[in-house]
């Protein structure tokens, strides 16, 4: 597609010397050809960003009821001689202002023909200019990521090497990859402006157009505009390239296209080198898990180090998902099995949005970014996915990429407390948040010590219920209260709405049952852990009824 914009003529020999009534908006037209009015009825006929030469009928039909005409066309402007500028009236010259359509009054000695030959031969020169440097770029960003040995930081290569700002983003619109020259986080949530990837957003160098999208946002007092560029990878997963306009234009011009489909090849090409190494090389994946669960820190090369190996940017924190799946636990590794295991890593790949996906002691094991809502949200549509296959899920909390061990065994023992427990078919799914005072009484893999439980129930609970229930009293809802609110004693008679000589004398009767000291702190701490087992769960597993 052959085009310049109106300014790049003025700088030829022909128009040196003319008369301009323009606009900022107007002079950056875009022009792609130019014709002669030869006729009056020339609006019939003129085509989109064309330049419109007009001799002798400036004086008799250019008027604001013609242009309106021409506007509907949308030309890129017109050209005439300074003879015919008397011709055009206020009223005419008010309305191309306002409509963007330029006029360029030339010198008369200038023919038509000149004219003409001079715009074609700028648009020539610029095309040709424009091919030479889209040839320079194509060579460049190739040489960059030969001598950088790296298709990863793809964005921030093409940045490098042209004025290109962008990102990748996957058919969710996550992020997966962004030159750091622009806050990229600060859009928020990109999904809705991908899913609508249909309107026209330029012409590729073989005329054809291109769809996508194009949106624009306000950070800082400035309104920044993007495009979307969506294409298919060799997966036939839809990605998208976001483009950052340096402007406010609606279409992105075809060279530009050109290197946003040069990016896309070769980020398609990027993922089939990731799948070939994924479906490869399981084992050494987990070499490098096993380096990241002995980290104790790490520094921004190492950190850059692993991101290179694994073929995604890390994060500060992590939840870590532990998941076992039965069909993967087979341990006589045939290709079947091995075929298998690379069919449920991409299952969960594609539910999780991550590449961060590990195969360690018969468990999947999965790095998502800080977000508990996410991540328990991933950890159910991986339940529903696996639900007939007796899977069982374990959460960690949020840590550090160089405290992925506690993660791990955090997550270890949250998925054995489970298995354990024997959870129901529709609960097994366990963040180690929620473990509460579970984690106190139960061992790494998740094996409750139950003759602590009994002990602390016989010496601090029974007592007092076995009391309550003879007497029809309630020392155990008084010694519940009392520690409820931190041991106040006004607090607490006014909830059991009795006095607080009363209150005293049950706390002594307390102590007298259960022969402790309410002033000891050994002795409170025995008494709030053995009334925390009674509002857990875990008094289900005492012998004790």
């Amino acid at each position: 597609m052959n085009s310049i914009k109106v300014k790049d003529i003025l700088s030829t020999k022909v128009f040196q010397n003319s008369d301009l009534i323009a606009n900022p908006i107007s002079i950056n037209n875009d022009v792609e050809a130019v014709t002669i009015m030869d006729l009056p009825s020339i609006y019939n006929w003129v085509r989109t960003n064309e330049l419109l030469i007009i001799g002798f009928f400036m004086e008799t039909h250019v008027n604001v009821k013609f242009l309106k005409k021409l506007k509907e066309n949308k030309i890129a402007g017109i050209i005439s001689k300074k003879k015919f500028k008397e011709h055009l009236s206020q009223d005419s010259i008010r309305y191309l202002l306002d409509q963007n359509i330029p006029i360029i009054f030339i010198d008369n000695q200038y023919p038509w023909s000149e004219v003409i030959s001079s715009i074609q031969n700028k648009i020539s020169i610029i095309q040709i200019e424009k091919y030479k440097q889209n040839h320079e770029f194509h060579q460049t960003l190739i040489h960059y990521l030969y001598k950088n040995k790296s298709i990863n930081n793809l964005c921030d290569s093409t940045q490098y090497v042209s004025d290109l700002t962008i990102a990748i983003l996957d058919d969710e619109g996550n992020l997966k990859d962004y030159s750091s020259n622009f806050n990229w986080l600060q859009l928020g949530s990109l999904k809705e402006y991908i899913q609508e990837s249909t309107i026209p957003i330029g012409i590729d160098i073989d005329g054809f157009k291109v769809y996508g999208n194009v949106f624009n946002q306000k950070h800082d007092e400035k309104t920044n505009y993007f495009f979307v560029f969506p294409f298919y990878s060799n997966f036939k997963n839809k990605n998208y390239v976001l483009l950052k306009s340096n402007s406010n234009a609606r279409i992105i011009d075809p060279f530009s296209i050109s290197k946003l489909i040069t990016i896309s090849s070769i980020y398609s090409l990027k993922q089939v080198i990731n799948h070939e190494i994924e479906s490869g090389q399981l084992h050494y994946r987990n070499i490098i898990l096993e380096d990241l669960l002995n980290l104790s820190s790490v520094s921004n090369s190492k950190k850059r180090e692993y991101e290179l190996m694994l073929g995604e940017r890390l994060h500060e924190f992590y939840d870590l998902l532990l998941i076992f799946i039965p069909s993967s636990s087979d341990k006589n590794i045939s290709m079947n099995h091995y075929d298998k295991l690379i069919n449920t890593k991409k299952t969960i790949q594609s539910i999780v949005k991550t590449n961060l996906i590990f195969f360690k002691n018969n468990y999947w094991l999965v790095l998502i970014p800080n977000n508990s809502e996410y991540s328990y949200n991933s950890a159910k549509n991986i339940f529903n996915h696996f639900k007939f296959s007796n899977i069982l899920i374990g959460i960690s909390e949020a840590k550090r990429i160089d405290d992925l061990k506690l993660a791990y065994n955090e997550a270890l023992s949250a998925l054995k407390h489970l298995e354990y427990s024997k959870s129901s078919s529709t609960n097994r799914i366990q963040k180690y948040n929620d473990l509460g005072i579970v984690k106190l009484f139960s061992n790494n893999f998740g094996q409750i010590n139950n003759l602590l439980i009994d002990e602390m129930l016989k010496s601090y609970i029974y007592p007092l219920k076995n009391y309550d229930n003879t007497n029809n009293g309630s020392l155990l809802l008084s010694l519940e209260k009392y520690i409820d609110n931190n041991f106040s004693i006004l607090e607490t008679s006014k909830q059991l709405y009795i006095h607080k000589n009363t209150l005293r004398a049950r706390l002594s009767k307390i102590e007298n049952i259960l022969q402790v000291n309410l002033n000891d702190s050994n002795s409170l701490l025995n008494i709030m852990l053995a009334i925390q087992i009674v509002r857990s769960s875990l008094n289900k597993k005492s012998d004790l009824k």
